[in-house]
């Protein structure tokens, strides 16, 4: 079961990433919480532990940056498809995170905005 803290960090940063953009919405799953912009446009996931938060974010590789060195990669799999993965244990962590998380964010609507313009050629 997950510590009061850590339940703490994650209500706050739950609440960050719902204002990175007005159709951002959580959605709770069974053992995770899903961010997302449509109901097939996830671009987050956070997992609740005893006393840390892992986080799994999809990014565009080539933009992306991460100064503090905190994410590491990871394989995308049919049903998972996630490219980093990092760990917040603490509320001094949280806007690290949603810098983070906010560029994942801007990637899928750089997707999108991508083959939209394919469409038109």
């Amino acid at each position: 079961k997950a510590s009061e803290d850590i339940q703490n960090v994650f209500i706050k940063l739950g609440k960050k990433i719902c204002c990175i953009a007005p159709e951002v919405k959580e959605v709770n799953r069974k053992s995770w919480t899903t961010y997302q912009t449509s109901p097939l446009k996830n671009f987050c996931t956070v997992k609740l532990s005893e006393n840390a938060l892992e986080i799994n974010m999809k990014v565009d590789k080539e933009n992306f940056t991460d100064d503090k060195k905190i994410t590491r990669n990871i394989s995308r799999t049919p049903s998972w498809t996630f490219d980093k993965a990092f760990t917040i244990k603490s509320k001094e962590e949280i806007d690290c995170a949603v810098a983070l998380i906010k560029q994942s964010y801007q990637s899928i609507g750089k997707s999108k905005k991508k083959l939209q313009q394919n469409n038109n050629h």
